[in-house]
C-alpha cells in the first residue's frame, strides 16, 4: 500500500501563516525575531518610540490647518469642514510630539 503524501508542516504553510488564524502565530514573531536580531548583535539597552504615522510636522500641521479653517469659514454649516477642522486643531496640537520625536 503507497502511503499518501504526507501534509505539508505547519510551520512551513505559508497560506495558514498568512491567514487569520495564524494571527497570534505572527505577533510573536514581531516580538521574538527582533529580540532574537538584537541579541545576536549585541544590543542590550534599547529605546522605543511610540506614535504615530499620522502625526505631522508642526509647518505642515499649521498648512493643514489654515486650509481646514478657510474651509470652514466658506461653509459654516458643513459638518464635514467643521470636522476637518476639529482633526487639523488636534493636528496641530500633537505636532509637538512630533518636534520632540524628531529633536531626541
Amino acid at each position: 500500500m503507497k502511503r499518501d503524501r504526507m501534509p505539508e508542516k505547519a510551520y512551513k504553510n505559508l497560506g495558514f501563516l498568512n491567514s487569520p488564524d495564524a494571527r497570534e502565530i505572527r505577533v510573536l514573531c514581531e516580538f521574538i525575531e527582533p529580540r532574537t536580531r538584537l541579541r545576536n548583535h549585541k544590543v542590550r539597552d534599547t529605546v522605543v518610540f511610540y506614535g504615530s504615522a499620522r502625526t505631522k510636522p508642526r509647518d505642515e500641521a499649521q498648512r493643514l490647518l489654515r486650509a481646514a479653517e478657510q474651509a470652514a469659514a466658506r461653509a459654516p454649516k458643513s459638518r464635514a469642514a467643521q470636522q476637518k477642522l476639529l482633526f487639523a486643531q488636534r493636528q496641530l496640537e500633537m505636532a509637538r510630539y512630533y518636534e520632540d520625536a524628531v529633536e531626541l
